[in-house]
């Protein structure tokens, strides 16, 4: 097993809010706010991950505002 990482770079693909209300009109199912996604439900750092998963051991911002992310490569049995 060996650590593996990913950095994500939040402007990468940026949008205007134009491009938001479009992509939105553009839906092709109906949006409502029980749909809307429960961010204190999220796992976004999990740290005991369920068989198939990849254990997250640990997540930086670095100096550029980037998301970096530290997992193991071999998902968990």
């Amino acid at each position: 097993m060996a650590l593996q990482t990913i950095t994500l770079d939040p402007n990468a693909q940026a949008l205007t809010d134009d491009d938001i209300v479009t992509a939105i009109n553009n839906a092709t199912s109906s949006i409502s706010r029980t749909d809307a996604i429960d961010f204190d439900a999220l796992n976004i750092v999990i740290t005991g991950p369920p068989s198939g998963q990849h254990k997250v051991k640990k997540a930086d911002v670095d100096d550029t505002g980037k998301l970096v992310v530290t997992y193991d490569d071999v998902p968990q049995p």
